[in-house]
């Protein structure tokens, strides 16, 4: 391809890095799951080892698979800086604006692959879920990931790109088990092969699950380790575990409010927009389908989306945005289908609506940077460490304030700013009563506070004012072996 050519996906590209970076340091995630999850990946590489397991459920008894420490591993080894398994996830957000280009040009040309990226590089939930650090932020990349290939296999019929499929599927259901309807994608090769025989169409499908077998290996190695004991614990969760939660739902609500609503919120972050762009999307889909010929694609793309509507309808948790994020590459693709079709071969209509989507995009988008995460907060906290007390620090937690306690102490590790023997600090969180007076914490002597986050000097004369709290630490070793809590009989 020419230099004009590439010249507006690269513009498409240029825009998701801006979205994404903007403000970044006040939109980054920091919570405990997150700062947890930084200290695993770190911890990791001082052992020279990795977890055969992911993080845990935060629904039952059992664990997500091991990849998505492997990414933040890989992130902390390869990028500089205390922010580098956050950027790499974020740079995972990026690479998903150039999939989806790749994408719509191979399922059905160039339009359909700048809009998609456009409206992926725009979408609301994918720019918040780019400043996460989370399993289930790892989702929306797998998704991007194995349409990628699989739309591949389907262009040029090269099986290495079922190999890609497969392990993307891998991916997805290691960071999280929402993402189980991408397994369609495993028997797609038989509808995307050109081959007229059986023989090679059971070939290519095989293919996908070696792909997949790949991906799954770390958790192979694990089952035959342990006498199955992540598959039971699936069992355990399938049979019993899932009955403990009961969201209301019924189909009447499901169509006319709840999905409509995720149309509006991961586009424009708007549920209330979200009736009239699915109606939008329903009708031009209804129309133009068997008009101008659905791809087989898009066809894929639609029969994944209908498991996943009633895979949704029988799951009986609760419908938390990260539990929701399987869906964003489904809505994105269909309001970008719809679109395509209306605008296909029209060229002014093509830029005229581009444009509008690029404005509006920009528009709902601002709402994302007026709202700042509790991350300028704790780097406060680090920059009062470095420049205030100058060496390096051991750091309590007194009880309930650990929402951004291993953040902080992740930071202070990069920063080579934490020691058992350094100058002792307490970490108090006012949580809920941040504001009011009194707040949570100690009132009397204390080193530095951001409102909300307050340090503590916790030196042995004047411990006596912290006894109404419990004290904890926080050990990186102790935070790996937890990975295997779920399964206690096992040694890491």
């Amino acid at each position: 391809m020419t230099i004009k050519k590439q010249i507006w996906p690269l513009l498409i590209l240029l825009l998701a890095v801006i979205l994404r970076f903007n403000g970044y340091a006040n939109r980054l995630n920091v919570s405990v799951d997150q700062g947890r999850d930084a200290l695993i990946g770190l911890e990791s590489i001082h052992l020279l080892r990795v977890p055969l397991l992911g993080p845990p459920s935060s629904s039952w008894g059992f664990n997500f698979g091991p990849l998505y420490y492997y990414f933040i591993i890989f992130f902390t080894a390869i990028i500089p800086g205390i922010f580098s398994p956050w950027i790499g996830f974020t740079l995972l957000s990026v690479f998903s604006v150039f999939l989806a280009y790749l994408i719509g040009l191979q399922a059905r040309g160039k339009t359909f692959g700048l809009l998609l990226s456009l409206i992926t590089a725009i979408s609301f939930a994918e720019l918040v879920n780019s400043a996460n650090l989370l399993n289930t932020s790892l989702v929306s990349f797998a998704v991007f990931l194995s349409f990628y290939a699989a739309s591949a296999y389907f262009k040029s019929q090269n099986k290495k790109y079922l190999l890609l499929s497969g392990f993307g599927v891998a991916l997805a259901l290691h960071a999280h088990l929402q993402a189980l309807p991408l397994a369609i994608l495993l028997l797609s090769p038989w509808l995307l092969s050109r081959a007229h025989q059986i023989l090679p169409r059971i070939h290519a499908v095989l293919l996908s699950l070696v792909g997949f077998g790949l991906g799954m290996f770390p958790l192979i190695i694990f089952e035959f380790q342990h006498s199955l004991a992540w598959s039971k614990s699936l069992l355990d969760y399938a049979t019993f575990g899932q009955y403990r939660f009961y969201t209301p739902v019924r189909w009447l609500t499901d169509l006319t409010i709840f999905w409509p609503s995720r149309f509006g919120e991961v586009l424009w972050g708007s549920p209330a927009l979200g009736l009239y762009l699915s109606i939008f999307v329903f009708a031009s889909l209804a129309f133009y389908a068997f008009r101008k010929k659905l791809d087989k694609i898009s066809l894929l793309t639609i029969l994944a989306f209908i498991l996943e509507i009633l895979s949704l309808r029988n799951y009986r948790g609760p419908r938390s945005p990260e539990y929701l994020v399987f869906t964003h590459f489904f809505i994105i693709y269909l309001f970008a289908l719809a679109v395509t079709f209306v605008i296909e071969g029209r060229r002014i209509l093509t830029i005229l609506v581009c444009l509008l989507l690029f404005f509006a995009g920009l528009s709902f988008d601002r709402s994302i940077y007026i709202q700042k995460s509790q991350s300028a907060e704790t780097l406060s906290l680090l920059n009062f460490v470095k420049k205030q007390i100058g060496k390096p620090v051991s750091l309590q937690i007194l009880s309930g304030s650990y929402e951004n306690a291993y953040s902080l102490f992740y930071f202070l590790s990069r920063s080579h700013l934490i020691s058992k023997n350094g100058y002792p600090l307490a970490l108090c969180d006012n949580g809920d009563k941040y504001g009011l007076v009194p707040d949570r914490c100690p009132a009397s002597d204390r080193l530095f506070s951001t409102g909300r986050f307050v340090l503590f000097d916790y030196r042995p004369e004047n411990r006596q004012k912290f006894n109404l709290f419990e004290i904890g630490t926080i050990d990186p070793l102790r935070l790996y072996k937890r990975t295997y809590n779920n399964y206690e009989l096992i040694k890491y």
